[in-house]
């Protein structure tokens, strides 16, 4: 399965919940830009990483690299970016799935 995302915002924060897959490439350069493109809304981003079903040593270099352009440029504007491994989103509270 490769790599799916839905953004949902709670207050102030973006909260992207990732399914399936993520490796270095294009799943990484795809995760990337959809970061980029809801800094527009916040500077304040979650991760939420419970769905996801492998990570390869890439995909973890991609969310543990200090010098991703998103994290560097949401934190160089006063925000974050946060990684939750382990609270998952139930479809029947948000009414989205993977």
């Amino acid at each position: 399965m490769q790599l799916t995302l839905k953004s949902e915002t709670v207050g102030k924060v973006v909260v992207v919940r990732c399914c399936g897959r993520f490796v270095a490439g294009e799943e990484a350069q795809f995760l990337q830009a959809e970061v980029q493109r809801l800094t527009h809304l916040t500077k304040n981003v979650v991760l939420q990483l419970a769905e996801v079903n492998y990570i390869d040593s890439g995909g973890l270099g991609v969310l543990d690299h200090p010098n991703i352009a998103t994290i560097h440029g949401l934190e160089e504007s006063g925000g974050t970016l946060t990684q939750s491994k382990g609270i998952a989103f139930h479809s029947s509270v948000t009414g989205i799935s993977c």
